[in-house]
């Protein structure tokens, strides 16, 4: 917690920002369609935890990280983030989202269309593709989160060939 006295904003917005509350939780996300503006989703929530937060909140602005991984070989895409979520799984952290995603909890290892379906990624086809599904499940804005290993190339990849598609 931090407690701020005699704080003054050096520039104040003409407008307040949005609130939105940060969860996965349904009741959390109850909470954030009665007092909050929205709500934001973090990486591993495809068009399904979309669809299911907007039903649960009830209305609001619906922002959504995604995690990218943009490469010609789509199963190469997906293999670059399938150790990230397979480790998030094991650490028990958004059980929802893999529920959602259609991962069991029998599941020994996330298959390429389990990754597909928690993530942008793929060939740039499949990466537009999968904003579109974003937006179309009610996704007002989508923040991609480049993989780890080479986050400047990510950019650099979804700017000039997946961007271009979504105009």
């Amino acid at each position: 917690h931090v407690r701020l006295d005699d704080v003054r904003l050096a520039h104040v917005p003409g407008e307040a920002p949005p609130v939105l509350i940060g969860t996965t939780g349904p009741r959390a996300l109850e909470i954030a369609g009665r007092v909050a503006d929205g709500f934001l989703l973090p990486e591993g929530s495809g068009p399904a935890a979309v669809r299911w937060a907007r039903e649960v909140c009830g209305g609001g602005e619906a922002a959504v990280y995604a995690w990218l991984s943009v490469d010609d070989d789509r199963d190469a895409a997906a293999e670059a983030l399938r150790l990230g979520l397979e480790s998030w799984r094991r650490m028990g952290l958004y059980p929802r989202l893999f529920e959602l995603a259609g991962v069991g909890e029998d599941a020994t290892s996330l298959s390429l269309d389990a990754v597909r379906a928690m993530a942008v990624c793929g060939d740039p086809a499949d990466c537009a593709r999968a904003v579109r599904a974003l937006w179309e499940a009610g996704a007002d804005s989508v923040a991609v989160v480049p993989r780890h290993e080479d986050r400047a190339d990510q950019v650099a990849r979804f700017v000039s060939d997946v961007m271009p598609l979504l105009r």
